[in-house]
């Protein structure tokens, strides 16, 4: 039960506007980790897949049912990491999670895809701690037509945020019509 007692309505997200907002992020933050220390992927980023999880899971009846708003809505996928998506343990390959986005939003056109990570080929350390290289996820935000890469390595997130800002700024401005 995502939010366990933060009373989201039934669903795994805080929608907005809404004056309670602020309240239910904050009670979402302080629930408890799950005790399972044996269900994930042992530590491994897998991004790529975790976009292409969120778009299987948006089929009709499902857990993220009613997420995307579709031909109104504007998508703007997140990824805010310090290493790259696991080529070992992957399902997926950037072409296929773009494919996949194409597809679930109608086009390239109706989503910003905003990657803060390392740098392309070299690691890094910051006040964030050291970040390594992210050859795959520089690939794949370089081959989405609203993609916005920001350097983790800064060791701030302001410029980057505010950049990546913009852009969605500027996407919702020009945000096509389906058809």
């Amino acid at each position: 039960n995502f939010g366990g007692s933060c009373n989201l309505g039934g669903v795994a997200w805080i929608d907005g506007p809404a004056p309670d907002v602020a309240t239910k992020f904050a009670c979402i933050g302080r629930q408890p980790k799950s005790p399972c220390s044996n269900c994930s992927d042992i530590g491994k980023e897998r991004p790529l897949d975790a976009i292409e999880g969120f778009v299987t899971k948006s089929a009709s009846g499902d857990v993220n049912d009613g997420f995307f708003r579709g031909e109104d809505s504007l998508l703007v996928v997140v990824i805010l990491t310090d290493e790259d998506d696991d080529a070992l343990n992957t399902t997926t390959t950037p072409a296929q999670t773009k494919a996949a986005l194409d597809g679930f939003a109608s086009g390239e056109d109706r989503y910003v895809v905003v990657t803060v990570t390392g740098p392309e080929t070299t690691s890094c350390d910051s006040a964030f701690g050291s970040a390594s290289a992210a050859p795959t996820l520089h690939a794949f935000t370089n081959m989405v037509s609203k993609g916005y890469l920001g350097d983790i390595c800064v060791g701030n997130l302001s410029t980057s945020l505010d950049e990546a800002l913009s852009l969605i700024q500027t996407s919702c401005d020009s945000f096509p019509p389906i058809g």
